[in-house]
């Protein structure tokens, strides 16, 4: 039988704060791998998780891929809890506004 699947392979934290999230879009048969591909969201200080997961959603949806396996969601939460402290988030914030870039948007790279 084969399967489409859509796990979170790698969580990263970066010095800013960002959380770089990889995705492996594979496809299963028989219980092996095939193929695997990537596809790689950030979120920044602050910001919000669910959003992102629901935009990277959207996106496998529209490229015909599963959706992301709900097993590391609540893990990248917790994770998310610790790294994204007021603190931190001020500082963020601060060097935005620092570079004129209030309104900056989470980046989004399609998988390749």
């Amino acid at each position: 039988m084969i399967e489409k699947k859509t796990v979170i392979d790698q969580i990263e934290i970066t010095r800013s704060g960002h959380i770089q999230i990889r995705f492996g879009l594979l496809i299963v048969e028989d219980g092996v791998e095939i193929s695997c591909q990537w596809h790689r969201t950030n979120v920044e200080p602050g910001g919000d998780i669910d959003a992102q997961i629901a935009a990277v959603s959207d996106h496998l949806v529209a490229m015909g891929k599963a959706l992301p396996d709900q097993d590391r969601i609540s893990e990248l939460k917790a994770i998310a809890a610790i790294v994204h402290t007021p603190e931190r988030v001020i500082v963020f914030q601060e060097q935005l506004e620092a570079q004129g870039r209030i309104d900056a948007q989470p980046q989004h790279r399609p998988a390749r």
